[in-house]
């Protein structure tokens, strides 16, 4: 049973938005700072990235906490309609592994930066993200992940997904 009659559902719903976040506007402002040329949700890549540095064949994805179902402080599953809910953010976190395997066999290094590492109690601090960015793009991992931990590198997609399965499994 929802708190929320569905016109206030309804319109709780629409005012979450899909594209232009917080996250991303920050992360574009630090791209452009390092004069990087992006495209955003460029529909021709593979699990259309929020930004594609085309000049160095770099996907980058804006993940919102609770749509990609992350293991922090600001992701909680609903205790209304927790079997829609399970469900829906499992699809979302395995179509999310999928485009992660898709671009790295297809030679795109993978960058996902987390709501959690500008928001919430545990952000870090401001100037770091620049550095963080940086210094995975300068560098030679496949995939990064930036959330409020700071970075992590890794190799192949399958260190990702052995992460992600024990998540995947709590949205049962």
């Amino acid at each position: 049973m929802d708190v929320h009659d569905r016109k206030t559902r309804s319109k709780n719903m629409r005012a979450i938005r899909s594209k232009s976040t917080k996250l991303e506007t920050s992360v574009k402002k630090v791209l452009e700072t390092l004069s990087l040329k992006m495209v955003e949700h460029p529909k021709n890549i593979p699990g259309n990235p929020d930004y594609f540095v085309s000049s160095l064949n770099i996907a980058i994805f804006c993940h919102g906490c609770f749509w990609h179902a992350h293991e922090c402080s600001l992701f909680k599953l609903p205790e209304t309609q927790r079997e829609f809910w399970a469900k829906k953010l499992r699809e979302n976190t395995v179509r999310d592994l999928k485009a992660i395997r898709l671009l790295s066999f297809s030679e795109i290094r993978v960058l996902i930066i987390w709501e959690c590492a500008i928001k919430g109690k545990e952000k870090l601090p401001a100037p770091l993200l620049p550095v963080l960015l940086s210094t995975w793009i300068n560098g030679k991992y496949q995939i990064g992940i930036i959330n409020s931990k700071g970075l992590a590198n890794y190799n192949a997609p399958d260190e990702v997904i052995c992460q992600t399965t024990k998540l995947l499994n709590t949205l049962r």
